[in-house]
């Protein structure tokens, strides 16, 4: 990123200081933190329907950078750009509508924002509307379509995509219940560096549920998993801790030893 904007600012550079100000130069004020300098370029080409512009300008206002935090005027920039047909900017004001911030929650315009910005091809909105769907919180719970949307998802290779699939395929949410495939997902976001998925295949190791019962297999995804979760899974990252030690516990000092051997060769093997 750092060399796009330094090639970017080089081109700006050389092609006159009187040309009008475009959004890339815009982007690159944003992005070195002259907040200013990019309303000043971004906002009137907000003004003339440019909807990258809209979305920058509506995440300065939404996050308070260089101007006060105005959600309600973000809400106003990413409904220009929705309308217009901008994924980014109908998964912008989806969100906002399932949140409440700047303008009043209301689910069923949060999904149909959400929607159209799957359909666009948004993978932020596909895994979003998934999880919407499969939690059924505030909206109807629909397996089958947060399947569609997993497995699109799962096209870009996302990991979270492939862990929400493990679930739903190892419990039967959405699929007939296919435990062997569950941990066929589960083991592709584990891979990608899942916490989540991380932990599901070592619980299934040290239980010997699918997969053969193996103690060091156990304990090095669970090892693992430690500095993967999410800020927001602080609780399963306590329990994947408890049950370390308690499996720790049952090993002999050579298999744990190899068990971090394993670990250390994994993390090696994704630098």
């Amino acid at each position: 990123m750092k060399v796009a904007a330094i090639v970017l600012s080089v081109l700006i550079l050389f092609s006159g200081g009187c040309s009008p100000r475009t959004y890339e130069e815009g982007y690159i004020a944003y992005r070195q933190g002259e907040y200013a300098r990019a309303k000043r370029i971004l906002e009137p080409l907000a003004l003339e329907g440019d909807n990258r512009a809209q979305n920058l300008v509506g995440d300065m206002y939404l996050w308070g950078k260089g101007v006060p935090g105005d959600a309600a005027a973000a809400a106003g920039w990413f409904k220009r750009s929705a309308e217009a047909g901008d994924v980014l900017g109908q998964s912008r004001l989806a969100w906002l509508y399932a949140t409440g911030k700047g303008v009043p929650v209301d689910m069923a315009r949060s999904l149909k924002w959400y929607r159209l910005a799957a359909e666009g091809g948004s993978l932020w909105a596909q895994k979003e509307l998934g999880a919407m769907l499969l939690a059924g919180e505030q909206v109807s719970r629909d397996f089958d379509e947060a399947a569609k949307w997993f497995l699109k998802a799962a096209e870009s290779k996302d990991r979270a995509a492939y862990r929400n699939l493990g679930y739903m395929h190892f419990y039967g949410r959405g699929f007939a219940e296919d435990r062997p495939k569950g941990i066929e997902w589960y083991r592709k976001a584990a891979e990608l560096g899942d916490g989540e998925s991380q932990f599901m295949l070592g619980w299934c190791y040290r239980n010997g549920l699918v997969l053969p019962q193996n103690t060091v297999r156990a304990l090095m995804w669970m090892t693992l998993s430690l500095d993967n979760f999410d800020e927001n899974e602080s609780g399963l990252r306590d329990r994947a801790d408890r049950e370390r030690q308690d499996l720790m516990g049952e090993m002999k000092p050579e298999q744990i030893r190899l068990a971090v051997e394993l670990a250390e060769k994994w993390e090696r093997k994704r630098e």
